[in-house]
């Protein structure tokens, strides 16, 4: 059996331990610039959208008109 020191892995090669913990610091800055942009634009897709589709369920009401089920679920 080998010593576990001598076994090295040629696939990870990181001049220092600082270096690799930079490098992965980098990814997550990314990762959480992107987080912040879906925050910021995902409800100002959608809510608008639920605010529509409630407008004209609140119309339909007021006029009516029967709201029909699909029966879809």
């Amino acid at each position: 059996m080998e010593n576990i020191e001598n076994i090295r892995r040629p696939d990870i090669k990181v001049d220092s331990f600082a270096d690799f913990i930079e490098k992965n610091n980098k990814g997550k800055e990314k990762i959480q610039k992107i987080k912040r942009i879906l925050i910021f634009v995902l409800p100002l897709i959608f809510v608008p959208l639920l605010a529509i589709t409630i407008v004209k369920g609140i119309k339909r009401l007021n006029n009516g008109e029967e709201v029909k089920d699909s029966g879809k679920y």
